[in-house]
């Protein structure tokens, strides 16, 4: 998924020099085309409302055990997002307070599709630092053992669809439906 946002991304990557650090990303229950949307979407905000210097966007991932959960954080060193705007982020065709700029659509969509997975999409912000954007995915129990595995030893035991573009055919989907797919 996240290589084919790149590619997707890629000629606003190189016009904003942006940089995109992602840890090793888990296998989702989920539909892919989604996913990419999603991911996509949080993603092309970090480069939109990026700040002074070119865009720096981190992924990171954790799994909550307890919860039964993927816990995902886009944080980028943009310009953050005031307080009164905080409302408006995840409706669409919403303006900026200060500048009067369209909002867009992509944040709603995006918290659409988490909801529709039974996740969730939040942030957190401060204006001179960019935000965090958190999505939260439920896993399966084979994703989330009891024992409490680091996912990188889950990721030994299980044969998993890698969607990282090595064009053996797995990114062709005739129809959206769930199925386990690497984020990364």
């Amino acid at each position: 998924v996240i290589k084919e946002v790149e590619s997707t991304l890629a000629d606003n990557f190189e016009a904003y020099n942006v940089q995109l650090h992602y840890d090793q990303l888990p296998t989702l229950n989920a539909d892919r085309i989604q996913m990419i949307r999603l991911f996509k979407n949080i993603i092309d905000n970090s480069v939109t409302y990026r700040g002074e210097k070119p865009p720096e966007i981190n992924i990171s991932h954790t799994l909550d055990v307890e919860k039964k959960q993927h816990i995902f954080a886009f944080e980028d060193n943009g310009a953050g997002i005031k307080r009164e705007d905080y409302d408006k982020i995840f409706m669409i065709f919403q303006k900026d307070s200060e500048t009067d700029q369209n909002i867009g659509m992509g944040l709603a969509i995006s918290k659409k599709i988490a909801l529709n997975h039974n996740g969730r999409l939040w942030f957190t912000s401060n204006v001179g630092k960019g935000p965090t954007f958190y999505l939260s995915l439920p896993c399966s129990e084979e994703r989330c053992p009891e024992s409490g595995k680091p996912l990188s030893e889950i990721e030994k035991d299980k044969k998993v669809v890698s969607l990282n573009g090595n064009g053996n055919g797995v990114n062709k989907v005739s129809e959206p439906k769930l199925s386990e797919e690497r984020v990364d």
